[in-house]
């Protein structure tokens, strides 16, 4: 079996979304004759999910203590010109060292680094040319396409930062087509793997007790993980407060279940006052006790508030699939995921910068739970593109097509 040395900032036990790429992939590798050694650092972590450490048992991870870690925020803050890509470069004192180490001992073949933060990619650089071996660039969100990218005062520097990783890694992977068609122009060798959903996570989730979550007289609706600019939810409240105010039939039949940092989103409803009857803010929970309340729910709440000419696809969308509950996707502009959801078939859309669009999705939803009419979706062939093991596959074609030119 070939061995794969994975560079991630982000592994658990840390919970959140954007654990779930990596982990399967370190997951189902080994089926397609891979080894996978996880290079990770020490470092304070948010949000916490031991139950997906089960996934990872028997896999050889080494965690570094990242010396950033140690330096005060503000003293960051105050050198973050210097501090390019992100603050997160500092790891690269004790990651490099280490991962020369583990790539010494073991007969490491190839590199993968996945991102963000965009620091990984120049650790993952180093090693590569000081080791001689072929990289893998993995990106879960674009970079200088990126528009809630924090660092904009650093643009021009971040675009020479990303070109240099784009043109030195052997291949690239990203999660969406814009971000594929960006990376393109600096490497030829660029290949779309979407998130996707492991259908082994949905498995017995009768087991988990979700007790007086959900009201069956109502339309449950649900939304899974934390508000961000990329995933606001103003104008779904701006809109769910007119009509929770306005209208009586709505307002005894509606009901939002958000599940995620609740600390961070309460701060975007603490100015909606009317809405707190009706939204229910419950904290970060285990990845499977979400699947589960998708699977008891009755609409999905996806939010992808993107800039004009940035696609978003949240990596829940396609553990929304596997459910096959019908979607409310809320968008800034058209993108790619609207090509996706048709494709679903089970959705209802709505565009923020279209007048009351909304508010008739909402209706639509009123109506439609009234007439008992909200279905599964029956599209299985194109659900089964994601499923995480397959993706899988297409990862390890890559590392195939790299080992054997050594």
């Amino acid at each position: 079996m070939k061995k794969v040395l994975v560079i991630t900032y982000h592994f658990p036990p840390e919970g959140g979304a954007g654990i779930q790429r990596v982990l399967k992939f370190v997951r189902y590798l080994p089926e397609f004759g891979y080894q996978p050694l996880i290079l990770t650092p020490k470092h304070k972590t948010k949000l916490h999910d031991f139950s997906l450490t089960k996934e990872i048992e028997g896999n050889d991870i080494y965690r570094v203590a990242n010396l950033g870690e140690y330096i005060p925020y503000d003293l960051k803050n105050i050198f973050s010109r210097y501090l390019q890509p992100d603050k997160r470069i500092l790891w690269k004192y004790t990651a490099i060292r280490k991962a020369v180490d583990i790539v010494k001992k073991n007969d490491i073949d190839l590199i993968m680094s996945t991102s963000p933060p965009h620091s990984i990619h120049f650790i993952a650089k180093k090693i590569a040319e000081e080791c001689q071996l072929p990289w893998v660039a993995d990106f879960r969100d674009e970079w200088t396409t990126d528009f809630n990218f924090a660092p904009r005062k650093y643009s021009a520097k971040h675009v020479l930062l990303e070109k240099k990783i784009l043109t030195s890694a052997d291949y690239v992977t990203t999660v969406r087509n814009s971000a594929k068609k960006h990376f393109h122009v600096f490497n030829d060798n660029v290949k779309l793997i979407y998130n996707g959903f492991d259908p082994n996570d949905f498995i017995n989730l009768n087991s988990i007790h979700i007790k007086n979550i959900f009201n069956k007289k109502k339309i449950n609706v649900l939304y899974t993980g934390s508000f961000t600019p990329k995933s606001s939810p103003i104008e779904l409240f701006d809109e769910l407060e007119e009509i929770i105010s306005n209208d009586v039939r709505v307002r005894q039949d509606f009901s939002l279940t958000i599940v995620g940092d609740k600390k961070s989103n309460m701060r975007r409803l603490k100015d909606y006052p009317n809405l707190f009857e009706y939204v229910n803010m419950i904290d970060y929970k285990p990845h499977r006790y979400c699947l589960k309340l998708m699977q008891e729910s009755d609409i999905l709440l996806l939010l992808a508030t993107n800039e004009k000419g940035m696609d978003i696809l949240p990596g829940k969308l396609f553990e929304y699939f596997y459910s096959k509950k019908p979607i409310l996707a809320i968008e800034r502009y058209e993108s790619e995921l609207d090509v996706l959801l048709k494709k679903y078939g089970n959705y209802y859309l709505a565009y923020e910068v279209e007048e009351n669009s909304i508010r008739k999705a909402i209706y639509q939803i009123h109506n439609d739970w009234k007439q008992r009419q909200l279905s599964e979706s029956q599209n299985h062939s194109f659900i089964e593109k994601f499923n995480r093991k397959y993706l899988t596959g297409k990862l390890a074609k890559i590392f195939d097509e790299l080992t054997s030119i050594q």
